[in-house]
């Protein structure tokens, strides 16, 4: 897939602004401190949007004394910043409080555990397609055909002697319940071919199953 112009441009700029405010939330939490954020150099694919969206993903790790009030300063700080805030345990590990900003699509977290001195900043750019959607493409000509079926073989009842999976059409995912969403195909799990015959869009005769003799009556 094309990438959509300017799209890669805005999510490096959204990434430094995102390393902008996770330096400026650590200090906040830290006075003094200056926490060292880690950007991958390339963004994460967050679904299987068609096109897929992407946006980067950065972490950091801060060290001070324990404070108890943390939790509840990290959650001030975001608010009169105007991020929309969420306080929560985290339910696999209660000990640890997750303070999480919202704003305009970016995302900053702090995970601060009880007793410990630690925290882990978490953080998000928006979500974004980076990819022009993929043009309509002309379905491939059968692997097979009644007239070009081998000797001692058959059409694969599955697929018809496309060779391709007949759910998903040979492209490998299947649109969502949402309207811009999609998953992997649940019948092929990815691979496009037809589960049955294996992309050969035959099967032979003489190693077909009692089940799959059923779809061909005329076989004695």
């Amino acid at each position: 897939m094309a990438e959509i112009e300017g799209v890669r441009e805005w999510l490096d700029r959204s990434a430094e602004f995102l390393r902008g405010q996770m330096r400026w939330f650590g200090a906040q939490l830290v006075p003094g401190s200056a926490p060292y954020v880690v950007i991958p150099k390339h963004p994460s694919q967050v679904d299987w949007a068609d096109p897929p969206r992407h946006r980067f993903e950065a972490l950091a790790n801060l060290s001070g004394p324990p404070d108890p009030s943390r939790a509840d300063r990290a959650a001030q700080v975001l608010h009169t910043a105007g991020w929309a805030v969420q306080v929560q345990r985290d339910p696999q590990a209660p000990t640890v409080v997750i303070v999480r900003g919202d704003r305009e699509g970016y995302c900053l977290q702090a995970r601060i555990e009880d007793g410990y001195g630690g925290i882990v900043l978490l953080g998000e750019t928006p979500n974004i397609q980076l990819y022009q959607p993929d043009p309509p493409s002309a379905r491939p000509a059968p692997a097979v055909t009644a007239d070009t079926v081998s000797d001692g073989a058959v059409l694969c009842y599955e697929c018809d002697g496309q060779g391709l999976c007949p759910t998903c059409h040979g492209t490998g995912w299947t649109k969502a319940p949402t309207a811009t969403g999609r998953h992997r195909c649940r019948t092929c799990q990815g691979s496009r071919v037809c589960p049955i015959c294996g992309g050969a869009g035959e099967l032979r005769i003489t190693e077909l199953s009692d089940d799959d003799r059923i779809h061909y009556p005329h076989i004695s």
